[in-house]
């Protein structure tokens, strides 16, 4: 979070921090911010694909809740 108040709008840092909240299990923020990664860089296949695997962990995991 503190990388992005110093430079923010940077995809790299966005993306890291998607993957932060991913390794946590935290997976409606780690598509937060790697939507917001892929709209900053929307030409980076490795942050696409990232921001797939986030959301189909969400939907595996709202579909656990119901």
């Amino acid at each position: 979070h503190k990388s992005l108040e110093l430079v923010p709008d940077t995809a790299g840092y966005l993306d890291t921090l998607g993957r932060c909240y991913y390794a946590k299990g935290d997976y409606a923020n780690a598509v937060k911010y790697q939507t917001q990664a892929v709209r900053l860089d929307p030409h980076t296949q490795q942050i696409r694909r990232q921001l797939e695997l986030f959301e189909k962990a969400l939907a595996g995991k709202s579909s656990e809740a119901k």
